[in-house]
Order: C-alpha cells, then sequence, then structure tokens
C-alpha cells in the first residue's frame, strides 16, 4: 500500500469519526471517558495520524461502526 493512499484512508476515517462524535454533540473529554483512550489518541486519529489498530477498532466500536465506513467512500 503506497504511503499516499495509507495517508488518505487515515485522513478519511479520522475526518468521519470527528464528524460522528459532532453529530453526537460530544466532547474529546466524553468520548475519552467512556472508551478509555487517551485525548491524546483520539486526537491523532481524528487528525488523520497513525496509531495502534486496536485504537482505531475501539473507537469505530463505539459509534457501531467499522472501518468500510472509510473503505466504501475512497475513488
Amino acid at each position: 500500500m503506497s504511503q499516499t493512499f495509507k495517508h488518505k484512508i487515515l485522513n478519511q476515517l479520522g475526518a468521519v469519526l470527528k464528524q460522528l462524535r459532532l453529530e453526537k454533540g460530544l466532547s474529546l473529554m466524553e468520548i475519552s471517558a467512556q472508551t478509555d483512550l487517551s485525548l491524546q489518541s483520539i486526537m491523532l486519529i481524528e487528525n488523520g495520524n497513525p496509531v495502534a489498530y486496536d485504537k482505531y477498532k475501539k473507537l469505530l466500536s463505539f459509534y457501531h461502526k467499522t472501518f468500510d465506513i472509510v473503505l466504501t467512500d475512497l475513488p
């Protein structure tokens, strides 16, 4: 997988997760408390930076989503 494609996926995933959080009217601190993820991890994810796979999975699970939400929107 090229770095550009990987970066695009991470950016898209971060944007979708941030949008879900904002739609629910939740703060980063509220998400952190409910998922046991650090504020830093959530911010990294929402900004498209790489973190451990289990952190993505935990956040996606919180929203009842899977990685498909990103892959279906890529060209």
